[in-house]
């Protein structure tokens, strides 16, 4: 459970102090077994978006969205959707990532996620 916890703090220190944050996510990604890494790989990619890098975010939003699938991990992907559609470089790309985010959490009873992503969508 520390690889959850080490990535929750990262996400959460990303605005006020990327690289301390990066560090952090780093070591939840050297931590993560595969069955957590899509954890680790989003956590990544929000940091790189804080740190001005949104071609290296949407790299790690790629991998944590791969990730996620493959362990079907519904609520990993949709965060790595949302991710992936923060930091596309394409507004196509980032509307298909925002609306299948979207579809995730609604399935899922999470209003407020959804609600999230549809302020996103504009």
């Amino acid at each position: 459970m520390l690889v959850p916890a080490v990535s929750g703090r990262a996400r959460l220190a990303a605005a006020a102090q990327p690289k301390e944050a990066l560090v952090l996510a780093e070591e939840a990604h050297r931590l993560a077994p595969p069955s957590m890494a899509a954890f680790a790989t989003t956590a990544l990619g929000w940091v790189c978006l804080a740190l001005g890098e949104p071609g290296r975010a949407a790299a790690w939003a790629d991998e944590s969205v791969e990730t996620a699938r493959q362990w079907g991990a519904l609520d990993l992907l949709a965060e790595g959707l949302e991710l992936a559609g923060q930091s596309a470089a394409e507004t196509s790309t980032a509307r298909a990532a925002l609306n299948e985010a979207a579809a995730i959490w609604r399935a899922g009873g999470a209003e407020p996620a959804v609600l999230r992503v549809d302020v996103l969508l504009g």
